[in-house]
């Protein structure tokens, strides 16, 4: 199943109440711009994690600010 940032932002709607006020895009920061806190940003991860069925590593969680930067990261680890 190919990620894309809008399914990715459905997810993130889903798991978490979204508090400023931003015009979500692919490109924005979740936790600068967005103010994703760890605990919300952990909670949609692991969302994302049981819809692709993928276990993102710890070190790469730092690299993954973007919707893009995950769907990237997402179809570039699926077989």
């Amino acid at each position: 199943m190919q990620a894309d940032s809008q399914t990715l932002l459905e997810i993130l709607n889903q798991e978490v109440s979204l508090t400023a006020d931003v015009a979500m895009t692919g490109a924005t920061s979740l936790r600068r711009e967005a103010e994703l806190d760890s605990l919300d940003f952990a909670t949609f991860l692991l969302a994302v994690q049981d819809r692709y069925q993928l276990r993102i590593p710890d070190e790469e969680v730092d690299k993954l600010d973007t919707l893009d930067a995950i769907a990237a990261w997402l179809n570039a680890h699926q077989e």
